[in-house]
């Protein structure tokens, strides 16, 4: 069997720059904020700010561009992802 790299998740964070780990990780918190994972620590402001944020195509565009990817299939999968579709 042949692995190609890049496929081995104990080899991610060695494949990804800085930059991309802090975007997934402020993507990662938008989405359980937008979930409300944990409604006792997460004020509803920050909720409706965090599904606002996934419904805000200019913004989703602005951070698709960073990692190369494109605002409309970056907005549906985070929404999606978050239960909102």
């Amino acid at each position: 069997m042949t692995r190609r790299t890049g496929t081995d998740p104990s080899l991610a964070n060695q494949n990804l720059s800085g930059e991309i780990l802090l975007i997934g990780a402020i993507l990662r918190q938008t989405l359980s904020d937008a979930r409300w994972d944990q409604p006792s620590q997460t004020p509803l402001s920050v909720h409706q700010q965090a599904i606002a944020f996934l419904y805000d195509q200019e913004t989703l565009d602005w951070w698709a561009g960073l990692v190369g990817a494109e605002g409309d299939s970056m907005g549906c999968a985070l929404r999606r992802a978050a239960g909102l579709e």
